[in-house]
């Protein structure tokens, strides 16, 4: 269940898809499932925390770096992660991996040997016979000069009820070269940008992975544009509106303008993305030309988590109205999304090994919390509106007329600006209230030598 993505300058996207499957975990004479898939949604439960932005010591960042990494890029990836850090708070269990780009005339394996070794501690299953072919694909992709970015994670079996939990957050930030071998121009913002798309995942990962694609990947790009104009950049790129109006909707308009493949995107495909052709429990709809609809995810659930806060602010006028601010932060039931969703075991019946985030129950889990949010009575309601919205009658909408909803530059640039994270920390989504927390697994120890009843697997979930 591993998915890699190489990106090509500035933000276009190619995917390719790795197929795993990992034995099941058995703690305590409790069976955890079986990985199955490169993106299926699996559990709905994480151990991961989160703590305020201030709370020095907590929850804290490792870096781990190839022998000749540039200092001026590792410099930019912590500026975008300080940046996710002061609006989201401060997720446990993270760790980058900064690998050195090499030109085809300075060949260095060497320089990779650490960082190999150490990635492979990251993501061992102390069950199983995972073998780090990530780390070898990672040096590959690295020594070829390709961008190669994602976000993986290692999954806890909880002890106290045998189910499956996310528990430390990985990630890979490599930036690709030229064709003469030099970084891009740029690369500094780009770094930037991919340092708090990745760390929006992590973030998002608190909450396990019934998520929908739309929503992980679709909000990490939404944060990509509120960040694109904050004063700690290297250099400004653009305002969030620009962002958006660059990056986003033109891609809105050429999916939705193929009206014969993907006329309602968001509400046939934008939940479930498919593991490939060997799934043998595909989503509902499997995506028809999908090298050029996979990119649906990112942008037009960019535009769809813009919605979700225009009609939340529409239908929430009279109690002061919501913001980005509210969808991503609140804590207060119903004013915000993600800390919102609420996680209850066995709330509703849910096969990791068949089901979709698509087959979350209205009423339930990350659907729930998108209504109470947006006010709408259910998420197929919400859908509907979208789709009008976007295409009403068949007729895409221009860039201009889709990026009405938009909240103003000067507001996103002074609630973000104004805004830094002080909740009190998020405990993990956990299948018992006595889970025994992993904590922080920043410093990936054998954790089986301090909790004896948990084990941990390799999860080879990744998003990017």
């Amino acid at each position: 269940m591993r998915q890699i993505v190489s990106l090509v300058p500035v933000m276009m996207m190619m995917v390719s898809t790795i197929v795993s499957i990992s034995g099941p975990a058995t703690v305590a004479g409790l069976t955890c499932p079986s990985e199955s898939g490169c993106n299926r949604p699996m559990f709905k439960h994480s151990t991961l925390t989160i703590a305020p932005y201030a709370a020095v010591g907590s929850n804290e960042i490792t870096y781990q770096e190839s022998k000749n990494f540039p200092s001026n890029l590792k410099q930019s990836v912590e500026t975008g992660i300080d940046m996710a850090q002061k609006l989201l708070g401060k997720v446990s269990g993270v760790s980058v991996f900064l690998y050195e780009s090499q030109n085809s005339t300075a060949q260095d394996a060497s320089a990779y040997t650490d960082i190999d070794s150490e990635w492979c501690e990251a993501t061992r299953s102390v069950l199983g016979d995972y073998g780090c072919d990530e780390s070898q694909r990672n040096r590959e992709k690295a020594m070829a000069g390709t961008n190669n970015v994602y976000a993986s994670h290692r999954d806890a079996c909880q002890s106290d009820c045998g189910k499956g939990a996310v528990g430390a957050v990985p990630m890979v930030i490599t930036s690709g070269l030229k064709d003469d071998g030099s970084y891009y121009d740029d690369v500094e913002n780009q770094m930037t940008t991919f340092a708090i798309h990745e760390y929006t995942h992590a973030f998002q990962m608190h909450w396990g992975k019934h998520i929908p694609t739309w929503l992980m990947e679709g909000g990490a790009v939404f944060l990509e544009a509120v960040f694109s104009n904050d004063n700690s950049r290297a250099s400004r790129d653009q305002t969030f509106s620009e962002y958006f109006k660059s990056h986003i909707l033109p891609t809105v308009r050429d999916i939705y303008s193929d009206q014969t493949n993907f006329a309602n995107w968001l509400t046939k495909f934008g939940s479930d993305r498919k593991c490939g052709d060997s799934d043998t429990h595909p989503p509902p709809n499997v995506m028809p030309n999908e090298g050029v609809g996979a990119a649906g995810y990112y942008q037009v659930g960019a535009l769809a988590v813009a919605f979700a806060t225009n009609k939340a602010n529409a239908n929430y006028t009279a109690n002061g109205g919501r913001t980005f601010i509210d969808f991503w932060t609140s804590t207060v039931a119903g004013k915000g999304f993600w800390h919102s969703i609420d996680v209850v075991d066995n709330d509703y019946v849910f096969d990791d090994m068949v089901h979709w985030p698509s087959d979350v129950p209205e009423g339930k889990g990350w659907k729930k919390a998108l209504c109470d949010f947006t006010g709408y009575a259910t998420v197929e309601a919400f859908y509907a509106d979208f789709e009008e919205f976007v295409a009403p009658n068949g007729a895409v909408k221009s860039v201009d007329d889709l990026a009405a909803i938009l909240e103003s530059d000067d507001s996103v640039d002074s609630l973000r600006s104004e805004f830094i994270n002080a909740a009190a920390t998020t405990s993990p989504n956990a299948c018992e209230a006595g889970l025994l927390s992993v904590g922080s697994a920043a410093t990936f120890l054998p954790l089986n030598t301090v909790f004896s009843l948990l084990l941990l697997f390799l999860g080879g979930f990744l998003v990017f």
